[in-house]
Order: C-alpha cells, then sequence, then structure tokens
C-alpha cells in the first residue's frame, strides 16, 4: 500500500508540473521495483489447488509469495519423510487454506470461498487417510 500511495504524490507533482516527464517516469519506475506490480493479484482459487495436490511440498505458498512458509513446508517434506515431515506439511496447507487471504505482499486475493471449502474439506480428508497409513506403516516397522 505504501507504493500506491507514493505513486499518487508522484501522479500529483506531475499533475502540478513540479517534476518533468522525464522525472516522473523514473521515479515511477524506481516506486514500480521497489514495491512490485500493484496490478498482480493473486487467485484464490488457484492457491487452493495447488494446496490440495501439492501442499506439503509448499507450492501453494510460493505461488502466494510466502517464502518462509514453503521454504519450512519443502524442508519438512524432504528432510523429515520417514518421520511424518509430508503428513506436518500439509496439516500446514489445510490451515493455510483456511486462513491465508493475502498474498506475501499483503495484497488481497482473488476470493474464492467455494474453492477454501472444497478443497479444504478435501485437504482434511486427505490429511486422515495420511495420519492412518503413517501409523500403520510404523506399526508393521515395530514388527
Amino acid at each position: 500500500m505504501v507504493g500506491l500511495i507514493e505513486l499518487e504524490k508522484l501522479e500529483n507533482l506531475k499533475k502540478k508540473k513540479l517534476i518533468t516527464t522525464e522525472e516522473y517516469l523514473n521515479l515511477r519506475k524506481t516506486i514500480i521495483d521497489r514495491y512490485g506490480n500493484f496490478n498482480e493479484t493473486k487467485d484464490q482459487c488457484t492457491y487452493c489447488v495447488l494446496a490440495l495436490f501439492f501442499g506439503s511440498l509448499g507450492v501453494h505458498n510460493f505461488y502466494a509469495k510466502h517464502i518462509g512458509i514453503a521454504i519450512t513446508q519443502l524442508l519438512l517434506s524432504l528432510l523429515l519423510f520417514l518421520f511424518g515431515g509430508p503428513f506436518v506439511a500439509s496439516v500446514i496447507s489445510t490451515i493455510n487454506i483456511f486462513t491465508i487471504d493475502e498474498d506475501g505482499k499483503g495484497n488481497k486475493m482473488t476470493p474464492s470461498p467455494t474453492a477454501k471449502i472444497v478443497c479444504g474439506i478435501f485437504n482434511i480428508i486427505f490429511n486422515v487417510i495420511s495420519f492412518v497409513f503413517l501409523i500403520m506403516a510404523y506399526a508393521m516397522i515395530s514388527l
């Protein structure tokens, strides 16, 4: 939001002819480089579908620019594969589906309540099935 405010101030300076067109274009480019493209909104439906199919790898969080959470999920899945890491990362993705409405830059995602509900329910079912298989696998190993 700070970038949008700066762009509005810059537009006002240009309208008042306090800066030249060349200065305006240079400053506008600097603001956009610093804060990113303001019109780039992420789609919540895409976010939910990515969470459903690739949630344990954090792909949906890479899509939404939540890089810290994404790397955590990826590392959990890869480094703790035999110890239930993908299950824990999948639980995190289920929580993400229901709680995250903004991308990593604070921009609201295009809402899709139906996708949230459907993908969230399927993710919960998947987590329960995964947990059962995880328990069965550990039981077989201990025999």
